[in-house]
């Protein structure tokens, strides 16, 4: 019971084990969408301005019992 499971890269079978209570408590979900986004807007920015910043961080998400319902239903 001291033991708590966390995850990164918010899987099914992580959403799975968050909505059942029963096993990991949170995990990280790497938004794809917010990083192809930005990608786009730097090669853009890159093709335009011929400079980018050294580095560009997306937050990571951490989907727990709080907020799974917005990531996984089953």
């Amino acid at each position: 019971d001291d033991i708590k499971v966390f995850g990164i890269d918010g899987i099914e079978s992580a959403y799975k084990s968050i909505a059942s209570g029963e096993g990991m408590i949170a995990t990280l979900y790497q938004n794809t969408d917010a990083i192809a986004s930005k990608t786009a807007e730097v090669v853009q920015q890159y093709f335009e301005k011929g400079e980018v910043d050294q580095e560009y961080i997306i937050e990571w998400e951490v989907v727990d019992k709080e907020n799974i319902s917005e990531y996984y239903s089953e």
